[in-house]
């Protein structure tokens, strides 16, 4: 069977096993890619890590693009909650990944009613965020000025 990695609008999909050499350019060519960069680059990391076909050897590319540690643990967490495949990331694809991130913490029903509001009516991820602070009952973070 051929290695193919196929990137679309919502996810990766990878059939086969591709090089690193092929998977380093489909991850290349995904930061290239504007909106849909950002899962493409957390699917192409999830499935490197997960299935683990080239050892450490991907890392090459990491370094490369110099992708930094958090933008990888970043990825890794979004890649665990929202895998490829899950329905949440076609019900609302006009909303950044950072809304995913912000709505991560509640289960997929409270999640979709709060991505769905958010998309529907153009709403930033604070907007997420706030909603999942009032589901969760968690006080909102404390600013406050300090004078030395």
């Amino acid at each position: 069977m051929n290695a193919a990695i196929e990137i679309g609008a919502f996810e990766v999909t990878i059939s086969g096993h591709p090089t690193v050499e092929q998977w380093g350019e489909a991850f290349t060519q995904a930061l290239q890619l504007g909106a849909t960069a950002t899962w493409a680059r957390t699917d192409l990391l999830g499935w490197a890590e997960d299935e683990q076909p080239f050892g450490d050897e991907y890392a090459q590319f990491l370094s490369a693009e110099r992708v930094s540690y958090g933008t990888i643990k970043n990825d890794r967490r979004r890649y665990n909650r929202f895998p490829p495949g899950h329905d949440l990331r076609r019900l609302a694809p006009d909303l950044s990944p950072s809304h995913f991130d912000a709505a991560a913490p509640l289960d997929d029903i409270d999640a979709e009613q709060v991505l769905l509001d958010a998309a529907q009516n153009k709403l930033g991820r604070e907007y997420v965020r706030n909603r999942v602070r009032e589901i969760l009952n968690t006080p909102a973070p404390v600013v406050a000025e300090l004078s030395i």
